[in-house]
């Protein structure tokens, strides 16, 4: 409940007086044509009053009762400022009655509404012993602090904002006449109140007006929406297509900001349910939603809501058994909630130019493409079959910023596609193609010119794999060093490796001979994410994908490279050094 306790003081009543022409009488002026009105104040003592500022508006102006309907309300609000005669004077076009306020400081405002004539006199004096009273008071709350308050006197343009545990307030030099008391809370509760009506007149003793409020059972809830960057560009910006968070059941709803955080303040305590749509011009999507117990007072935070990544694997041809390495990587990241795994498979080597034609995968629809699909065709021209449109759109999808992963299948290059390699970075080309890198035992990279080395060469076995860029989203948290299951690991990867960042490396049992495993690549705007593990052909098992180590790996790959950041946890049990881990997400097979 609040509790206003309102003090009311007056002046002795007096007449006004106001000096009037002819035509005029003491109410005020109505202008008929367009005229002027002017005139002059007076101190107390009867001599004009200089440097006195005095406003002129619309009669409407009082009849407002919010401060942001007053501007609205009036047409007209013209301030002058008396000259050294005292005198003041207003050209209005406009026709109707009007308000006339003078401000001094000792008298806050004084109120005049007139009809008539042309010339009003304003007795600074008189009109302080005759018109004005004060009102004070102050509130309470029956929990305690209430927060910030907005103190309002309705139809005036007068109000206080009290701090929070301020409970006291005055207005002085009110005009006689019934008021109301309005309450607003600001922060951190959403209330309001009304007092009764209160009359200002002379003898009136000081009265306490108690104001019920049924006590707000609300609390806060504040987090954080994880999205792909695509997404997040959005944020609060975009009119046609932007986000909203909302309370189920309530009018409670707000915007993120550009970086996803969200705000929801008077929350109904008790459990809740929390919705993020996507809202475009024609429609609304629900993405996410999340139940939070909501407390009195309370702020319940860091609630992630998801907009799950829109991935595209795409496949159809591969030398590694890409049917299963497809359905593997979904089963993976599925099972993180973070992603919505889609595929698009293309003709096989023997389909027509028809059915290559009619294979149009639309990348721009998705967060995030994985390439699964790729001919051992080393410098064969004829080799990849893409159609010229679908690897415009690729490029394009990958410059303006898509996501993009590569798998071991896809890590072929084609001698007609020079853009392809410098988004894969590495690639399985020719020593005669391109530039390699040699890793020392201490983690030091450098190059091998082309031309000189070896070309690629698979071997298959369990390794160690060890952190170069520790700081990196992808790899951040991890163990420096830990061991993976059998896999094929590839030595004399060569390509452009233009904006690429090696990520880690492995060692092979003599640990003599050390090769990447993986590697990002910045192209344009566009993140890459490439590994050589998880390669499984048709009589393997799904050991090498089972790893957890290798499920972490392909996990955060795949979300930076669609949102920039990372935030999937380290799993408890990822691999040691010595002791490598798997988990049921796959079958053995």
């Amino acid at each position: 409940m609040i509790v206003l306790r309102l003090f009311i003081s007056y002046c002795v009543l007096l007449t006004w007086l106001a000096g009037c022409s002819n035509n005029s009488d003491s109410a005020g002026v109505t202008v008929e044509t367009t005229n002027g009105i002017s005139g002059v104040v007076l101190d107390p003592e009867g001599v004009p009053a200089i440097g006195i500022e005095v406003t002129l508006r619309s009669s409407d102006y009082l009849l407002t009762t919010s401060l942001s309907a007053k501007t609205a309300a009036s047409s007209v609000n013209i301030i002058d400022t008396t000259d050294s005669l005292g005198s003041y004077e207003f050209i209005v076009q406009e026709t109707g009655s009007f308000l006339i306020q003078a401000y001094t400081d000792s008298i806050t405002a004084v109120s005049i509404e007139v009809d008539k004539s042309d010339s009003i006199a304003i007795n600074l004096g008189e009109t302080k012993a005759s018109l004005t009273g004060s009102l004070s008071g102050t509130v309470t709350y029956s929990s305690g602090d209430v927060g910030k308050l907005l103190v309002q006197v309705m139809g005036t343009d007068r109000y206080q904002i009290l701090d929070s545990n301020v409970t006291a307030f005055s207005f002085l030099n009110m005009p006689a006449g019934w008021y109301t008391i309005r309450l607003t809370g600001l922060d951190p509760l959403r209330l309001e109140a009304l007092s009764p009506k209160i009359e200002v007149e002379s003898g009136k003793e000081a009265t306490d007006i108690v104001i019920p409020v049924n006590e707000p059972l609300t609390g806060s809830i504040s987090g954080i929406i994880w999205a792909p960057q695509t997404v997040r560009t959005g944020f609060g910006t975009n009119t046609d297509d932007f986000f909203l968070v909302s309370v189920e059941g309530t009018s409670i709803s707000t915007v993120p900001d550009s970086l996803g955080n969200f705000n929801l303040r008077n929350v109904p305590v008790g459990t809740q349910t929390i919705t993020a749509r996507r809202t475009y011009s024609d429609k609304s999507i629900t993405v996410n939603q999340n139940q939070v117990q909501v407390v009195k007072g309370g702020l319940t935070a860091d609630i992630n809501l998801v907009f799950k990544i829109d991935a595209l694997i795409v496949d159809g041809i591969g030398r590694l058994d890409w049917q299963r390495t497809s359905s593997n990587v979904t089963a993976i990241l599925e099972s993180t909630g973070f992603f919505s795994v889609f595929t698009s498979t293309s003709p096989d080597t023997s389909g027509t130019l028809a059915e290559w034609n009619a294979w149009q995968p639309d990348f721009s629809s998705y967060d995030l493409v994985i390439v699964n699909y790729g001919v051992n065709g080393f410098r064969d021209t004829a080799a990849f079959p893409w159609p010229q449109a679908v690897r415009d759109s690729f490029e394009l999808f990958v410059a303006g910023g898509g996501g993009t992963v590569i798998l071991p299948s896809a890590r072929e290059t084609y001698g007609n596609w020079s853009a392809y390699d410098e988004i894969m970075g590495l690639t399985n080309g020719n020593a005669d193609d391109f530039a390699g890198i040699s890793i020392d035992s201490g983690g030091v990279v450098s190059e091998i010119p082309k031309g000189v080395g070896d070309s690629v060469f698979s071997a298959n076995g369990s390794f160690t794999v060890s952190l170069i860029a520790s700081a990196h989203p992808v790899t951040n948290g991890l163990s420096s060093v830990w061991l993976h299951t059998d896999d094929d690991f590839a030595a004399g990867l060569r390509g452009p490796m233009s904006g690429m960042t090696l990520l880690s490396y492995a060692s092979d049992s003599s640990s003599t001979n050390r090769f990447p495993v993986n590697w990002v690549v910045s192209y344009n705007q566009g993140r890459v994410y490439n590994s050589t593990l998880g390669s499984i052909i048709s009589e393997d098992d799904n050991t090498s994908m089972r790893c957890v180590g290798y499920q972490t790996m392909l996990i955060r790959g795949c979300e930076w490279a669609a949102t920039g950041a990372v935030h999937y946890d380290i799993p408890i049990d990822f691999p040691s050094e010595i002791s490598t881990k798997q988990n049921d997400i796959l079958p053995v097979r």
